[in-house]
């Protein structure tokens, strides 16, 4: 007897516990690209519920702006892969709280900053929530510059923590992902209007980024 799909969702869903999003990417982006851009098929990003385990340190705006403050002041000096403009724009317009990408990715800034602590052990639990909401953003079919960012965060992370095998790995699928994207092609355009700076800047320094990471 065949199980309906739904109910497989379900039973998937109660094993790993969290939710499973629908994976509605389209094939044809990989396998034919300039069927693709001929047909002008778009990709529709999914709506991906907040994982409780990396939205703990998110918990209203206020710690939000500190994560982001202190990161521009700090990590960002040495690691300049984000638009601080675009940044704020987004936290300012509510998008946190839409967006499985941006949250994840103002974890991963989060994970980054020293701790207040005396510990001196690294922010594990927080870690692997990223790691498992990295995963279920891969499985749902995202597929943007903001998951590139976080994942070269977390690639940081780990080389700095001295995570092995997990850092040499994550800087593989940085690398992966920033093809995926189009970066190696895109870094050879660029658009001088406006509204496209910001967006081709990070694009030339999340590839640079990771080209980085693999030397």
């Amino acid at each position: 007897m065949q199980v309906p799909e739904e109910t497989m969702r379900q039973r998937v869903a109660g094993s790993i516990g969290q939710d499973v999003t629908r994976n509605d990417f389209p094939a044809t982006y990989f396998l034919d690209r300039q069927l693709f851009n001929h047909c002008q098929i778009s990709v529709q990003k999914p709506q991906i519920a907040a994982s409780l385990g990396v939205f703990d340190c998110l918990k209203n705006d206020e710690t939000v702006h500190s994560v982001a403050g202190q990161f521009f002041q700090t990590i960002h000096l040495w690691l300049p892969i984000l638009s601080r403009s675009k940044f704020y724009g987004l936290i300012l317009h509510q998008q946190l709280q839409k967006e499985a990408d941006l949250r994840l990715l103002v974890t991963s800034m989060h994970i980054l900053l020293p701790q207040q602590c005396e510990t001196g052990q690294p922010r594990q639990a927080t870690y692997f929530s990223l790691k498992r909401q990295l995963l279920s953003l891969e499985q749902a079919g995202v597929l943007t510059i903001t998951v590139l960012q976080a994942m070269i965060l977390i690639a940081f992370y780990e080389l700095g923590h001295g995570i092995y095998p997990a850092a040499f790995l994550t800087v593989g699928t940085c690398a992966r992902y920033a093809v995926a994207l189009g970066l190696n092609n895109d870094i050879f355009l660029w658009d001088n209007t406006d509204s496209s700076r910001a967006a081709m800047e990070e694009k030339h320094r999340a590839w640079w980024a990771v080209v980085i990471l693999e030397r």
